[in-house]
């Protein structure tokens, strides 16, 4: 009996066209991954699903799906479990990415590592910063210089002053 399109099934009967017994499987083999049993499919390990079609996965693929044991992520993640963020491409060329931040290499700066700043990196002895009239060195303290390689003397031992007075 079709009701709104659909096959109603009499009593014993089961499928689309109401054409399978109830005690068969509609898929005798279930997908090469169960058995039938009493007209239902009884999955193998690791299997799932009415016809055992869809696999169930070891992993948690936090942003992702499972697919032979291993996660596919959707697009910006990565990782065995799809659990690291990733940055734009734009970072892998003067930089790396740590869990969605880019991490710039000396001289490089910005969200992406895509503007050249300091060339020098101010010798670690600064950070690199934006002002209005570009990028200069920033020094810390006990340091000088455009790129922060002159030391300051913070002491005085000898009652001389040895770094000229700057």
């Amino acid at each position: 009996i079709y009701v709104r399109g659909e096959c109603q099934c009499y009593p014993g009967w089961k499928g689309k066209e109401c054409n399978i017994p109830e005690h068969q499987c509609e898929d005798p083999t279930c997908s090469g991954n169960g058995k039938c049993v009493n007209g239902r499919c009884v999955c193998a390990p690791g299997y799932t699903g009415s016809k055992c079609d869809q696999e169930m996965c070891q992993l948690e693929c936090i942003h992702g799906t499972c697919h032979n044991q291993r996660c596919q992520c959707i697009e910006g993640w990565s990782g065995a479990q799809c659990d690291h963020l990733g940055c734009e491409k734009r970072c892998y060329l003067h930089g790396h990415c740590d869990n969605g931040t880019c991490i710039c290499k000396q001289g490089w700066n910005g969200k992406h590592c895509s503007l050249n700043g300091c060339s020098n990196g101010c010798n670690s002895h600064g950070l690199c910063q934006l002002f209005g009239d570009g990028w200069r060195c920033n020094c810390r303290e006990g340091w000088k210089g455009p790129a922060c390689n002159v030391a300051m003397e913070m002491v005085c031992e000898n009652d001389e002053d040895d770094d000229n007075g700057k």
